[in-house]
């Protein structure tokens, strides 16, 4: 009877739970009337009657569950239409690799393939619309004509079928950026396949400056020219601490395209005394090298060990992913590929990456990673597949390398959000050096993904070269970016005065503290259309950044022009404090200002202005080193001893700025008492540091 009872209590309760979880009501959302209304507010209209709600959990949103009268591996659900929607920016694909950025207002623009969106309504409120993985299915949106929302849910494996998925996230509220951060945390713990950036170790690359062989040589580098690249850096006392030997290093069959072996090849023969000699030499901390997931461009040599079974596969497209390609593309991407089975592939990544370990390499940049999304049929789909080949690889990198992993090639949603152990991803298409003086949209595509590929891991923003049109433009941006920063570029062919302002004498660089994210009134605008300036913003530890860029271009005959538009240290999100000193960059201005001023700026086609925004305290204020683009990012500690005296620690040497409404009594630099400049009128303290490496000052008043 004991026993009959607790069954009893056990079924209750899971019925209860099950109510709780799938219904058309929850804390913060219900459907009533066909319509989603969320905290009061209606959401979307016409919604299907195939449609319910999912809790969630953390209690930020909605999930929605989609049910279908027959199975199926590919379906469209027909979600509703959004209401009062006045301005929308969404990540969509065009391949099956990047995301690409695109705003409007109409919710008939969203492209297919879309894996985020923002809405803002008529009353300035947000909404996150964010589809998910389940089931083994991957899900995206897309728009009717009529304005209606489309999720297409899919396995890309016909054996792979279910009639029912929850493959939405709905959230509203007053604040983008809250609503973006807590979305991924209530996605990642519904789905529990990867972890946030914020659980996960900083990578320790971003604290140093590297290099890349790609841009310079392509896949004709060899020792020779790896050398040289190197020794042009170390002729102007410029120290990468990390390199990436790209894609011409390893032993591939140049006709088929397919890896034959896991060590280097002709040109690298000796790769172990290279690493060793090139370490020694220069001073390189970390060498990384470049790799394809699967072994190379068309995959992997059957022959290559007895102990992996590699099939001929071809992959197959989805009609999501038949929506975004060209034709050129689709015959590209239907190539047949040498592919190691799931159940061997951690076998092959524990193999490779023993090999390079063995030879000194300390990191491995794995690319083409999105190819597997179009591998799946026959092997429980894409999201399986891709969890099955991404754990193998994560395991692999935390046993030889210690999570030392760029992924590449892999902004999906099958992917960010299985990276649980790495930390970082190539966050756009290439950095491309032949694009003409308007085509370059490189920093807008980054700032505007970081809003949620952010969430799951640093973002690379890709290496550039100093000696490109725009170069100084990607620095800048790359200096407060808050993913790492490396260059690409030839022997020779620097911009040296680029260099020294992204680089510290040790070959740190002053990276700060999150990754970058667009302004508020930045998020929603297309500056390459919109005659407006766009910004981003990021946080030191003593101080704040922030970026604006002029990218509109008019063309060859006009070759300029001048936009006009503001600043205030309310573009830093969560800003703490009311009196604020803006040093600008470019012009060298020291300014005062209080939290919601308005300060006005022009800056003419292709160019750029960087604010270091400091809060005063009892009249004090640090900027940092003014010849770096992240001045705010060189100040090591900081503390206020009394209301009169400061003690600081600067990165480096260079001309240390401060704000300050009265003059100093005394400056010491590394205990010694030392000569200074106050500017009056600017409330401007410049202190000349001479000495390499880190500086103690301590200031008086």
């Amino acid at each position: 009877m004991k026993k009959i009872i607790l069954i009893g209590k056990f079924l209750l309760i899971f019925l209860l739970t099950t109510m709780e979880l799938y219904c058309q009501q929850t804390e913060i959302a219900k459907i009533q009337q066909n319509k989603l209304i969320i905290n009061n507010t209606p959401i979307l209209t016409e919604v299907q009657s195939n449609i319910s709600l999912e809790k969630d959990l953390n209690g930020i949103g909605v999930f929605l569950k989609f049910t279908s009268k027959e199975k199926f591996s590919y379906k469209q659900f027909l979600v509703g239409k959004p209401v009062s929607t006045k301005n929308f920016v969404c990540g969509h694909t065009t391949d099956i690799y990047w995301l690409y950025p695109k705003t409007g207002k109409l919710i008939s623009e969203i492209p297919s393939d879309t894996q985020f969106l923002l809405t803002q309504l008529d009353n300035n409120d947000y909404v996150v619309w964010i589809p998910i993985l389940d089931n083994n299915f991957r899900c995206s949106i897309e728009a009717t004509q009529n304005n209606e929302l489309i999720v297409s849910a899919e396995s890309n494996d016909t054996q792979t079928s279910t009639d029912t998925l929850t493959g939405l996230f709905i959230a509203l509220g007053n604040d983008p950026f809250y609503l973006l951060k807590n979305s991924a945390r209530s996605i990642i713990n519904r789905i529990r396949t990867g972890r946030l950036r914020e659980e996960k170790p900083v990578p320790e690359i971003l604290d140093y400056f590297g290099w890349c062989t790609w841009n310079a040589f392509y896949s004709s580098v060899d020792k020779e020219k790896l050398e040289l690249g190197l020794e042009s850096f170390k002729s102007l006392k410029i120290n990468p601490k990390f390199v990436i030997l790209d894609d011409g290093w390893q032993d591939v069959d140049n006709t088929t395209y397919k890896l034959k072996g896991f060590g280097p090849n002709e040109k690298f023969t000796n790769l172990g005394e290279i690493i060793r000699d090139i370490k020694q030499t220069y001073g390189i901390k970390y060498f990384f090298v470049w790799y394809n997931i699967l072994g190379y461009w068309n995959g992997t040599d059957k022959n290559i060990s007895p102990n992996l079974h590699v099939e001929d596969v071809t992959p197959t497209l989805t009609p999501t992913i038949m929506k975004v390609l060209n034709e050129k593309q689709i015959k590209d991407y239907t190539m047949k590929k040498g592919f190691v089975i799931p159940q061997d592939a951690f076998y092959y990544f524990d193999t490779y990456n023993k090999t390079l370990l063995d030879m000194g390499v300390d990191g491995i940049k794995v690319d083409n990673q999105a190819t597997l999304v179009i591998l799946g049929e026959g092997k429980g789909g894409r999201v399986k597949l891709v969890q099955e080949y991404r754990n193998a690889l994560e395991k692999s990198v935390i046993k030889y390398f210690n999570g030392r992993l760029i992924n590449c090639m892999s902004c999906v949603n099958d992917i960010i959000y299985t990276l649980y152990d790495t930390n970082l991803m190539r966050n756009s298409c290439d950095f491309n050096p032949n694009l003409a003086k308007g085509e370059d949209k490189h920093i807008y595509y980054n700032s505007i993904n970081n809003l949620w590929t952010s969430e799951f891991c640093y973002p690379d923003w890709d290496m550039f070269e100093t000696g490109y049109h725009s170069g100084e433009m990607h620095a800048a941006a790359r200096a407060i970016s808050g993913g790492p920063v490396y260059v690409t570029d030839k022997p020779e062919e620097h911009n040296i005065d680029i260099l020294k302002k992204l680089v510290l004498s040790d070959g740190t660089v002053p990276r700060p503290v999150n990754p970058a994210l667009p302004t508020r009134d930045s998020i929603f605008i297309d500056p390459f259309k919109d005659k407006k300036l766009f910004k981003i913003f990021n946080n030191n530890t003593y101080n704040y950044v922030l970026a604006v860029f002029n990218f509109y271009y008019p063309g060859k005959e006009k070759e300029n022009e001048t936009i006009t538009g503001n600043i205030s240290p309310s573009d830093i999100e969560k800003i703490t404090g009311e009196n604020f000193a803006v040093y600008a960059h470019n012009t060298k201005k020291l300014i005062f200002a209080k939290v919601s001023d308005s300060i006005p700026i022009e800056l003419t086609s292709l160019s750029f202005e960087i604010y270091t925004i400091s809060p005063i305290d009892d009249g004090f204020a640090v900027i940092g080193l003014e010849d770096k683009y992240n001045s705010g990012g060189c100040i090591k500690s900081l503390k206020k001893i009394d209301n009169s005296r400061f003690d600081l620690d600067i990165s480096d040497n260079g001309n240390f700025v401060a704000y300050s409404i009265k003059k100093p009594v005394y400056v010491k630099i590394n205990n010694k008492e030392s000569k200074y400049s106050f500017n009056e009128n600017e409330k401007k303290i410049i202190i000349k540091l001479t000495k390499k490496g880190i500086n103690n000052i301590q200031i008086g008043f």
